[in-house]
């Protein structure tokens, strides 16, 4: 992979290692494994001395948690909690899952990215509404694993995920999301210098196609896969690639020919004009129309829900608040040069 690549997973392993340091476990499975014996009643984890937000406290520099560099508070990471979203403000956090990414969420001099912003402004909406006084609400943000975030989620270690993902049916069925938080986006095709040549989406078949198995992107390709079947030509073998890989590793594996195309959502491939500009944009080779992205969270937390909607409706793509974030980190983001800079490479020495 380029040095994009390699300094983005630098600083996931940097990252990781000082978690499980913090939490004085060998491996991410004896991680989660420290919160087995908890039990959980009425939305609230009994973890003996430990009371979920006595211990935070809030960085003015960053709006966001102390706890993310504590002992006690790495361990939280792990701990189990459900309930809406009363019983988080009674016990002060609200945990955010999301996953490492240019413009998302990332590390530089603090948490950046429009998850972070999000987050930041969320706490302040919370702690303004429930006039929470000194003992605030902290949002917390926890980065996973793509294919972890619903399953942390639903298994209590983690309150919303906010990541890029698309409304599906088949993620409806599994959990609630909330109104749409972006415009309409289209699911498309880029192709690179080693891709044949193609005219229409059903050039496809009988080719290979790599996506993330979680993704939705993966539910395209077969639902492609299925349509060519049934008109006799033969269907798409779909590879799946690792979770720990965002659509901006396959487009920079696409533009350096390790890949001959990738699916991504239209508005990925404007990250890195003028970076990867052996990429061709396929605007014409449509695999999904009128996409829409959401927040996720637990099924049954009407009053979460209903919080986050109405949050979303001030904030939300195409608000004042919600355009600037993404001409911040999307129009307007210099990611690739921000990561390739030097000051920025001396950090994972």
């Amino acid at each position: 992979m380029a040095t994009t690549q390699l300094t983005h997973t630098a600083a996931v392993l940097a990252i990781t290692l000082g978690l499980l340091g913090a939490c004085g476990s060998d491996s991410a499975a004896d991680a989660v494994d420290s919160s087995q014996g908890s039990s959980v009643t009425n939305g609230h984890e009994s973890t003996g001395d430990f009371e979920g937000g006595d211990l935070l406290t809030t960085d003015p520099s960053t709006g966001l948690s102390s706890a993310e560099s504590t002992t006690e508070d790495a361990l939280s990471l792990t701990r189990v909690w459900f309930g809406d979203l009363d019983a988080m403000i009674e016990r002060r956090i609200v945990r955010i899952l999301t996953v490492y990414g240019p413009g998302r969420y990332y590390l530089q001099d603090g948490p950046r990215g429009i998850t972070a912003e999000y987050a930041k402004r969320l706490q302040k909406e919370i702690n303004a509404t429930y006039k929470t006084g000194h003992l605030k609400v902290v949002v917390m943000v926890i980065p996973v694993a793509r294919d972890q975030l619903f399953s942390a989620l639903q298994t209590g270690r983690g309150d919303i995920v906010i990541a890029g993902t698309t409304i599906t049916d088949a993620r409806t069925a599994q959990v609630d999301f909330t109104i749409p938080s972006s415009k309409p986006l289209s699911e498309i095709l880029v192709t690179g210098p080693s891709a044949p040549p193609l005219t229409s989406l059903d050039d496809l078949a009988g080719q290979t196609v790599f996506v993330r198995q979680s993704s939705s992107y993966a539910d395209s390709a077969r639902a492609l896969s299925e349509r060519l079947v049934d008109e006799g030509r033969p269907a798409i073998t779909i590879e799946y690639v690792s979770d720990l890989l965002e659509d901006e590793d396959l487009i920079e594996m696409v533009n350096v020919g390790l890949l001959p195309w990738a699916i991504v959502d239209d508005y990925k491939p404007q990250m890195w004009e003028g970076v990867f500009n052996d990429i061709t944009i396929r605007k014409d080779l449509v695999f999904r129309k009128g996409a829409r992205l959401g927040w996720a969270l637990r099924e049954d937390s009407p009053k979460l829900k209903a919080f986050l909607d109405d949050f979303l409706k001030a904030t939300k793509e195409g608000t004042l608040f919600g355009n600037i974030l993404r001409n911040r980190y999307v129009r307007d983001f210099d990611w690739a040069s921000n990561a390739l800079a030097v000051e920025e490479l001396s950090k994972y020495h």
